[in-house]
């Protein structure tokens, strides 16, 4: 797992919503239905909600407020940086989690728009 550390809808993200899942069943007085397990979110949590039901299989549903499909996508559309979206991001980051090294070289990347191809690739 992530152990707090931002990874911006990568594979520690998927593997805490799993571990969450198994913590969840591993608590019997809890009841937990497996048939039934979904993921919500908003904003950043819609798109780790949908992406962890894709990798999940015990996910059975998700739903998406204010959600987003490609994080790239979403921080550069139509080759814009959004800035409030991208700004907000990293302040909850530097609040709620511990970021990555290369988070903010990323935005400035984006925010500058410089290695936007690198950028791309990175985020895939």
């Amino acid at each position: 797992s992530s152990e707090g550390t931002i990874d911006l809808a990568g594979p520690s993200d998927m593997k805490d919503a799993s571990a969450i899942i198994d913590y969840a069943l591993g608590r019997r007085k809890w009841h937990v239905d497996a048939g039934a397990i979904a993921t919500c979110g908003i904003s950043y949590g819609a798109g780790i909600a949908v992406l962890a039901a894709a990798h999940d299989p015990r996910i059975k549903a998700a739903a998406s407020l204010s959600g987003w499909g490609n994080l790239t996508d979403a921080l550069y559309a139509a080759n814009s940086p959004s800035r409030v979206w991208a700004n907000l991001l990293l302040v909850s980051g530097e609040i709620f989690g511990r970021e990555p090294a290369d988070l903010w070289r990323i935005w400035n990347s984006i925010n500058t728009r410089n290695n936007i191809s690198g950028v791309k690739a990175w985020s895939e």
